[in-house]
C-alpha cells in the first residue's frame, strides 16, 4: 500500500474529506501508528544489533541513531558474557549513587533518548553490545507519490486499521461537541491520552 493509497483508505473509512482531514493530520496518525505498530509487532527484519566498547569510569553510552526501542544489552567480561538488566533510572541512583566509584556493570537504563546509562560505572572498557529495533524510513515523512516503506509492504492492515481508529471518534466528537461527554468524545480522548503515551516513550 503506497502512500497515497493509504491516504484515500484512511479518508473513505472515516468518512471525512481532505477540506477536514488534511495531509498534514493524516500525517501525524500515521506516525504514531507506525511507531506503535514497531514496537508491538515484533518482526525479526527490525532487529538490529551493534557493538562497542564502553570506556572506563564514563556511566553513559550513546544511543543509535536509528533506535527505536532497545531488546537488551550485554558486555564482555574475560571469558563471560553478561547480559544487564534493565532498571529505571530511579532504581540506577539508589542502587549506585557515587557515579565516581567504578565496578562490572550489571543493570542498564535509559538516560534521555540519545543515552544510555550503566550502573556501576564501567571499571574497564567493556565490550558492549546491544540489540534493537530500528526505526525504518517513515511512509509519513518520505510522502511521495507512489512511495512505500517496509512496513507498509508488511503491514499494510494494520497501518490502515492503527490511524483510523482514533480519528474516526476524534473527528465524529468534535463535529458535535467540544468537550469529551458523548461517547465518541469519551472514546477519544481515552485512546488520545493513550496514544500521546506510546509516542512519548520513543527510546523506552
Amino acid at each position: 500500500m503506497t502512500y497515497d493509497e493509504l491516504v484515500t483508505n484512511i479518508r473513505n473509512y472515516t468518512e471525512v474529506n481532505a477540506n477536514v482531514f488534511t495531509n498534514a493530520v493524516i500525517n501525524t496518525f500515521i506516525t504514531m501508528a507506525e511507531n506503535q505498530i514497531l514496537r508491538e509487532i515484533d518482526l525479526d527484519v527490525f532487529k538490529l544489533e551493534v557493538s562497542g566498547n564502553m570506556t572506563s569510569g564514563n556511566k553513559f553510552l550513546t544511543a543509535p541513531s536509528n533506535i527505536l526501542t532497545h531488546r537488551y544489552m550485554m558486555i564482555t567480561s574475560g571469558s563471560d558474557q553478561i547480559f544487564l538488566d534493565f532498571r529505571d533510572t530511579s532504581f540506577m541512583k539508589e542502587y549506585w549513587p557515587n557515579g565516581a566509584s567504578t565496578g562490572v556493570p550489571k543493570y542498564y537504563s535509559v538516560w534521555d533518548q540519545n543515552t544510555f546509562y550503566v550502573a556501576p560505572t564501567p571499571n574497564a572498557s567493556f565490550v558492549v553490545e546491544l540489540g534493537y529495533i530500528y526505526r525504518p524510513a517513515q511512509l509519513s515523512r518520505t510522502r511521495r507519490p507512489g512511495s512505500a516503506t517496509m512496513l507498509r509492504k508488511r503491514c499494510s492492515t494494520p497501518a490502515l486499521f492503527r490511524p483510523t481508529a482514533t480519528p474516526r471518534a476524534r473527528l465524529r466528537c468534535c463535529s458535535t461537541s467540544t468537550t469529551p461527554t458523548s461517547r465518541p468524545c469519551r472514546a477519544w480522548a481515552s485512546s488520545s491520552r493513550a496514544v500521546v503515551g506510546v509516542t512519548s516513550t520513543v527510546m523506552v
